[in-house]
């Protein structure tokens, strides 16, 4: 038999001042469970120090699933590829590492699909940056890179390159904005928070992401951000509106964001 148990917030208010509240008889009841019951509580982001945790862990085992970072990330790359019967070199688990991260559903997705085109040969750095979709967000970095960076010229060829790749204009018009939107809360979350602290409020997935985007907050002050919104607000409407093309309007806004930190 299995028992889904939906959590609700806990206060810390119980009568028993140890924090369980309503859960405290919870102990007494899984004691009397039958074996064959499987009950699950569902929450959200759980500390050691939880106080139904600490109550229930006499009780059960407790495994932790942290996501797979560095060295252990990496082993598992190999491990799949070569589970999937290929090979890779060293470089492109590297760049795998880099631009997915931990999140193991997509990487397998990944891998699959690297597996599949390489066919007999090791899958290759290019086999990634060909065919790996997290490559487009390092493209959105390296064109907010140049913008910041008041790199013209450079910012309207990778602009073009994401053009000639596929990729809709609004999409990359999305994709700088929500960029610029990880800046401001960067240079806010910086100020008292640890890289994994702030990697986790960002909801970024990969160390690749986070160092670019920590790199990318220390270019602008308070007054730079609020421009570059601007500027994307009036990009957007622009287009809505139909005063410019797509295409025209975006070539416009990568023009006036790289005039901003010239």
């Amino acid at each position: 038999r299995f028992e889904a148990k939906q959590s609700r917030p806990r206060s810390g208010k119980g009568k028993s001042g140890n924090g369980l509240g309503e859960w405290e008889g919870l102990a007494s009841y899984i004691e009397q469970m039958p074996e064959t019951t499987v009950l699950v509580l569902v929450d959200g982001e759980m500390k050691g120090h939880n106080p139904l945790l600490k109550k229930l862990s006499p009780l059960a085992e407790v495994r932790t699933f942290p996501l797979l970072r560095g060295k252990d990330l990496k082993a598992w790359i190999q491990q799949r590829v070569r589970k999937e019967g290929g090979d890779i070199i060293p470089q492109a688990v590297n760049l795998l590492a880099e631009l997915i991260g931990g999140d193991l559903w997509a990487m397998n997705g990944e891998i699959q699909k690297l597996h599949l085109y390489s066919q007999e040969r090791p899958i290759s750095e290019d086999d990634v940056r060909q065919l790996v979709s997290h490559v487009q967000e390092a493209n959105i970095f390296a064109l907010v890179d140049a913008v910041a960076e008041g790199r013209t010229e450079l910012a309207q060829r990778i602009l073009h390159r994401l053009y000639h790749d596929g990729v809709a204009p609004i999409y990359i018009l999305v994709m700088i904005t929500r960029q610029f939107r990880l800046i401001a809360q960067a240079r806010e979350l910086e100020r008292g928070l640890s890289r994994l602290q702030i990697q986790d409020r960002l909801g970024l997935k990969s160390s690749y992401s986070l160092d670019k985007t920590l790199s990318q907050a220390k270019l602008y002050d308070f007054e730079g951000v609020k421009r570059a919104y601007d500027k994307l607000l009036e990009t957007d409407l622009a287009i809505k509106t139909g005063r410019y093309s797509d295409k025209l309007a975006l070539e416009l806004l990568v023009t006036e964001l790289a005039c901003l930190n010239p």
